[in-house]
């Protein structure tokens, strides 16, 4: 994902890495200054607004999957989860190993990154996706 784009499809409460660090921490955005490009973070570690090229989107792995497992359900052994009735998201192996996100076997659009997979499942439950990473 070019970073330059990320302003446009980030919200307030979608977790991200931030570059600035060398550390494996996660931050929340929560704000966001879509005219100047710049989010601000939680945490202590960072109390001013961030350049947008400073935020890493996280990749959506099958590890990081397993991690918010007990949010959204199990996954069969196929990587599968059905999200609600008619939508589904599998893992995709034939092209790159991507998320699918379907609506009754049809793709919607894929997913990379956690941020996309927040804004889908918040478009969808009215809600946010409460993530607790163990």
């Amino acid at each position: 994902m070019d970073n330059s784009d990320l302003i446009y499809v980030l919200r307030i409460g979608n977790i991200v890495k931030c570059k600035i660090s060398n550390d494996s921490y996660i931050y929340t955005v929560v704000a966001i200054d879509g005219m100047n490009h710049k989010v601000m973070l939680n945490g202590a570690r960072y109390k001013e607004w961030i350049s947008i090229d400073k935020i890493k989107p996280i990749k959506l792995t099958n590890e990081f999957i397993l991690k918010i497992d007990d949010v959204i359900g199990d996954f069969d052994s196929q990587f599968t989860k059905k999200v609600s009735p008619s939508f589904t998201l599998s893992k995709n192996k034939r092209n790159g190993g991507y998320w699918d996100y379907s609506n009754q076997g049809k793709t919607v659009c894929q997913i990379d990154y956690l941020h996309e997979l927040q804004n889908i499942y918040i478009d969808q439950h009215k809600e946010s996706l409460p993530i607790e990473i163990r």
